[in-house]
């Protein structure tokens, strides 16, 4: 600490806890804040050395391929075997580096993640995982999976139907008109409640005036357009008599 604290006075030590699912501490290491960014020391035991690592597990849209992959466009300084003000400096810049990056890259896969709920919210999905990391939508014949893991999206679609692999259901799946039994079946219940609930409306006193409100309004219709056709051919009629009645 006192080697540290030469170039970096603000260095303290801190506790290394991961949270998430399974939550465990690591020990206690030393660490400082430099121009927003956590810092800690990692020391590499087999070569009695140091290096210095920025703190990136608070990113929830990113893995460590998409660290690993930013630090690899970078060069890595040598490891510490004494500190000096340049030997950090080194370090510090080459993190900053890489954690603006892969800050840059989870705020883009936050919105990518984001899109795409918000594209699926009217969908009938099926979540899977307490985290909802997993879900399926079924529907018409086909089954369209969905993983979301630390910001990235990954597919699969794929059929998905009862009854006999034939070609009757190869056709009806290929001219979108394969319809699932159990839709079929949800569809008849529908139909089924909805003219019990019409013919139930009926037997109630506000249905039956509704009735004989209704089919009145549609008498009324009728004889009007009775009325009006019979008003033309009478005027069409009278018109013909008198043209004869001229040439005469």
């Amino acid at each position: 600490m006192q080697e540290i604290r030469k170039y970096i006075p603000q260095a303290e030590y801190g506790y290394h806890v991961e949270s998430g699912e399974y939550p465990a501490f690591y020990g206690v290491r030393i660490e400082f804040t430099y121009n927003g960014i956590r810092f800690h020391v990692c020391k590499i035991y087999k070569e009695n050395k140091y290096r210095i690592a920025a703190d990136m597990e608070h990113f929830e849209y990113v893995n460590r391929y998409d660290i690993e992959r930013a630090g690899n466009q970078y060069e890595k300084p040598c490891n510490i075997g004494v500190f000096t003000a340049k030997k950090i400096n080194d370090w510090i810049n080459y993190y900053t580096q890489i954690y603006r990056q892969v800050e840059q890259e989870n705020a883009e896969n936050s919105k990518k993640v984001a899109d795409f709920l918000k594209s699926i919210k009217n969908e009938p999905v099926r979540w899977e995982g307490n985290n909802r990391s997993k879900g399926t939508i079924t529907r018409n014949g086909l089954r369209f999976t969905f993983y979301i893991e630390e910001g990235h999206l990954y597919f699969e679609l794929s059929l998905s139907y009862r009854g006999t692999a034939d070609y009757d259901t190869f056709r009806l799946i290929a001219d979108n008109r394969y319809i699932p039994k159990t839709t079929f079946i949800y569809r008849l219940v529908y139909r089924l409640i909805l003219w019990a609930s019409a013919v139930y409306f009926l037997t109630t006193t506000a249905g039956q005036f509704f009735a004989l409100s209704a089919t009145l309004l549609l008498l009324g219709f009728v004889a009007r357009l009775v009325f009006a056709l019979a008003w033309r051919l009478f005027v069409d009629f009278m018109f013909v008599l008198i043209i004869i009645l001229l040439i005469i």
